[in-house]
Parts: C-alpha cells; sequence; structure tokens
C-alpha cells in the first residue's frame, strides 16, 4: 500500500549578482551558474553592481577583491543603506588575507579563493541563500555557528562526492 505523500516543488534558485572585472570570467561563472538554475547578473564595476541592486535587488552578491578595492567598501555601504540584508561572499586572489575590516563587514558572509570551484561556490550560494534569513550571531555563537557550519557544509559536500563516485 503506498501512501500518498506531497511533494513540494523544488526551491527556486537565489537571484545572483556577480560583480568581477574579468569579462572572460565573469561571462564563464554567469554561464556556469544559469546552467545551474540560477538568475545571474554579470557587471564589472561597483558602481554597476549598486545600479543593479536598486533596480533589481539581488538575493546574494559574488564581489571580487578587485572590484571591492577599487570602490567596494562604498559598494557594501551603499547597497546596506538601499535597507538590504543582502549577503555577500567575496572571491579573493590566491594568497591574498581577508582583513579584519572586511571580516567585520556584516554583509560578507563568505569568502573563497579564485580559483574556487563551481560546487564550492555553489554550497557557498546556497548557505548564504538561507543565512539571509536568519539574524547573525555574535561573539561565542557566531564562531560555534561558523563552525557548525564548515562541518556540515563539509560532510554534505562529502557525501555528494561519494554518491557521485557510486560508493554506498
Amino acid at each position: 500500500m503506498s501512501e500518498n505523500v506531497p511533494v513540494r516543488p523544488p526551491e527556486p534558485k537565489p537571484r545572483v549578482l556577480l560583480v568581477h572585472q574579468d569579462p572572460a570570467f565573469r561571462e564563464a561563472l554567469v554561464r556556469q551558474l544559469a546552467m545551474r538554475g540560477y538568475q545571474v547578473v554579470g557587471v564589472d564595476t561597483s558602481q554597476a553592481a549598486l545600479e543593479r541592486a536598486r533596480s533589481d535587488p539581488p538575493e546574494v552578491v559574488i564581489l571580487d577583491q578587485d572590484a571591492f578595492e577599487a570602490n567596494g567598501s562604498n559598494t557594501l555601504r551603499e547597497i546596506k543603506q538601499l535597507g538590504s540584508l543582502t549577503p555577500v561572499i567575496l572571491l579573493l586572489r590566491n594568497g591574498s588575507r581577508l582583513s579584519e575590516h572586511l571580516r567585520r563587514q556584516p554583509q560578507i558572509v563568505d569568502y573563497c579563493y579564485k580559483p574556487c570551484g563551481l560546487d564550492e561556490l555553489i554550497a557557498k550560494l546556497e548557505a548564504a541563500r538561507n543565512a539571509r534569513s536568519r539574524p547573525k550571531p555574535k561573539g561565542v555563537a557566531r564562531w560555534l555557528a561558523q563552525v557548525w557550519s564548515g562541518l556540515t557544509r563539509s560532510v554534505g559536500l562529502a557525501a555528494s562526492s561519494a554518491e557521485r563516485k557510486g560508493v554506498p
């Protein structure tokens, strides 16, 4: 005897704003994310990002370190002034460090080093979207939440990798 279990439709993918100065990288990442079902708009400057955020607020922003350094502090401040709690994922150059100033920016919820694997970036996108609906913890609670998030994300990525390889 089978039960009629209601099937929930898949949750729509978040709208993403990608800010990256390199057109080839930007276009390739927009294409890759779009193939995975994300609605992605790519822009090359912080100013273009602000204009886009005003007209069509994204759910998550991916901001390149170079675009941030050009005018990113103002971009984060202005996006926040629009009343947006939009989470930001920062793309860092390999070997660079996230400064203490950036660590204290409430909108920067995560970062990854270039070159970044697409699966890693997607995991960060999904975590950022989920984090948007929760208040950001402070102090020890924040640290514990970050540790837990990292552990569960690692376990989830390892499990999905094992499934793709056919490991039970």
